[in-house]
């Protein structure tokens, strides 16, 4: 895996996709990491990854794949997974690129 912060690429199409998404696209997601976001910190933590992973699939999280699971979602490699990283893994941009939502 890469330990290259987001390209200028990744960047604009975030930044693109993220102004051109629906609200009605982004107010569930906006939910699900509020709710993640159990320690109020604007950031998800390795805790609360693991425990939302073991709440919603029954299934231990062992922390060298919570660990893999956080980096792959630390798409700016700083660390955290803040609401636009966040964003970026969970909005799938090839459908906001379709003609009819442009």
């Amino acid at each position: 895996m890469s330990t290259e912060a987001l390209s200028n690429e990744d960047a604009f199409f975030t930044y693109i996709g993220l102004n051109s998404a629906k609200s009605s696209l982004l107010k569930p997601l906006t939910d699900v990491f509020v709710c993640l976001d159990h320690f109020n910190t604007g950031h998800l933590s390795q805790k609360e990854i693991q425990v939302c992973y073991e709440t919603y699939t029954g299934e231990p999280l062992s922390e060298s794949e919570t660990v893999r699971l956080k980096d792959k979602l630390n798409t700016y490699k700083d660390g955290l997974i803040d609401y636009s990283c966040f964003l970026f893994s969970a909005i799938d941009y090839n459908s906001l690129l379709d003609d009819s939502q442009v």
